[in-house]
């Protein structure tokens, strides 16, 4: 059973998750203990692999073709980091920890095991954000939830384990650490000046500008911690993710799948993460918030200097990254 374990002192939150240990892998490597999987669990045919599936969107639902028996297809986590289940345990004191429930929920993008976000279709992502909205919705609808995070592991070197085109989705029953620091400092940059920090970054800093389409614009923050780091928000102040508009997921898609092209082009097709940054759920409102997605490039990594301070070391200042990625062709 997983459990979430507290530091008092730096506020970090841990997740302790055994079963993580035993999950798949089809990325190979020089260890023989990571062996290419003989069959992918979200190829179409391969279903009985995972849990039974909690949404499915079919292929006539986007207007394509009826070559596959679905288009998305979301199920339980088989090796799950979180889990609705409850234990009795609670304990305080120099050693505090809570039970782990939540959920953990894997989105297969596509039945086709070679077809990243960067070729699909209008369609194809467009119901990718779709299933992204109505995921996060339904998991910040469950009574235990207070925070939802959406997020992708591409490539090895980001963290996946199998290479089909997959997302994962998490709910805790607390607000980590980051997004709380966040709520805080929305708050009170609006308090000093009577508007939300995101809408003025976006609005000060054409520069920064990556790349925009009529309801979503995307660009590299000021402070980027990473070199080409990437940020997508909506143009309309929102700070609920799953409160998106009908019209809105078909343009987060089309612009999400723009900026990774630009990436995959000007870096010769790096690994990377991206997660979701949402208000929290049942509690207290937060209108100044502004929900974004953060697209991460994992082109260095982090040494004892990052580790022991906290501190980013980036090579790459963001407006001459944004630059470089405007100039990209898509």
């Amino acid at each position: 059973m997983s459990e979430l374990r507290h530091d008092p002192i730096s506020q970090r939150w841990v997740i302790i998750a055994p079963a993580r240990a035993s999950r798949p892998t089809d990325f190979g490597g020089t260890s023989s203990s990571r062996p290419r999987a003989p069959r992918c669990p979200f190829c179409p045919g391969n279903e009985d692999d995972t849990p039974p599936p909690v949404a499915v969107t079919g292929p006539e639902m986007q207007g394509e073709s009826p070559h596959a028996p679905w288009l998305v297809r979301v199920v339980p986590n088989k090796y799950p980091a979180v889990g609705p289940e409850i234990s009795a345990r609670f304990s305080a004191g120099p050693r505090p920890a809570l039970p782990a429930q939540g959920i953990h929920e894997v989105i297969v993008e596509t039945p086709l095991h070679d077809r990243p976000l960067t070729m699909m279709s209008d369609p194809e992502v467009t119901a990718v954000a779709m299933a992204y909205r109505s995921r996060v919705a339904d998991a910040a609808s469950a009574p235990f939830a207070r925070s939802v995070m959406l997020f992708k592991n591409h490539g090895a070197d980001a963290g996946a384990s199998l290479a089909h085109p997959h997302a994962q989705l998490i709910s805790l029953p607390i607000v980590p650490e980051l997004l709380a620091t966040e709520l805080r400092g929305t708050a009170a940059y609006h308090a000093a000046n009577g508007v939300c920090p995101y809408c003025a970054a976006a609005a000060a800093s054409p520069d920064l500008l990556v790349a925009e389409n009529e309801l979503f614009l995307a660009y590299c923050p000021w402070v980027s911690r990473v070199p080409y780091e990437v940020w997508l928000q909506p143009r309309r102040h929102d700070p609920d993710f799953a409160a998106m508009t009908e019209h809105e997921p078909a343009a987060l898609g089309r612009l999400l799948r723009d900026v990774l092209i630009r990436i995959g082009s000007a870096l010769q097709t790096p690994a990377y993460n991206y997660f979701l940054h949402t208000a929290p759920v049942h509690g207290q409102a937060h209108p100044t918030y502004h929900w974004h997605l953060e697209i991460l490039p994992r082109l260095c990594r982090f040494a004892g200097f990052e580790w022991g301070s906290g501190f980013s070391m980036n090579h790459v200042p963001p407006e001459l990254a944004a630059e470089r990625l405007r100039a990209v062709s898509t």
